[in-house]
């Protein structure tokens, strides 16, 4: 039996070399997550590459619109502003004043989540690129031109 432990033992440690993990990684404690003094699970940045290819992905498609589905989805935020634009102007008129003033507020609204929950994205996908990850690199991509006007 002590034979079979010791076999069973070498193979997990093989493969955890194989994958990079430490001998004895089969080992409760190295398979429970680290803790902080206060308890917490010690933060680690994702690793996973299905994680960052999909931040990749998200990241061109709001910063480099290659696909025709990113250029439709931009020109259809352009037409959404252009529509907003459009009823603001008309809602200075004395006889459009009253119908397009509810637009107006709806369409703003609107507008407001929308850009927000893009700016929000733009904010987490940046961390895809090195110099912009962590939280001091994404305040960085904050301050560029681009995105203070877009906010």
């Amino acid at each position: 039996m002590d034979d079979l432990e010791n076999q069973s033992s070498q193979v997990i440690d093989d493969l955890n070399e194989m994958h990079g993990l430490r001998k004895g990684a089969h080992n409760p404690r190295y398979v429970q997550p680290r803790l902080s003094l206060l308890g917490k699970p010690v933060y680690r940045p994702r690793k996973d590459p299905r994680y960052r290819l999909f931040q990749t992905k998200i990241f061109n498609f709001l910063e480099r619109p290659k696909s025709w589905k990113a250029v439709l989805y931009h020109f259809c935020s352009f037409l959404f502003i252009f529509c907003c634009l459009v009823t603001s102007v008309l809602a200075t008129f004395a006889q459009y004043e009253k119908p397009m003033t509810q637009v107006v507020l709806i369409l703003e609204i609107i507008l407001s989540i929308w850009f927000s929950v893009e700016y929000g994205l733009r904010l987490w996908s940046v961390g895809c690129r090195s110099r912009y990850q962590h939280m001091k690199g994404r305040l960085q991509f904050a301050r560029r031109p681009f995105c203070v006007v877009g906010m």
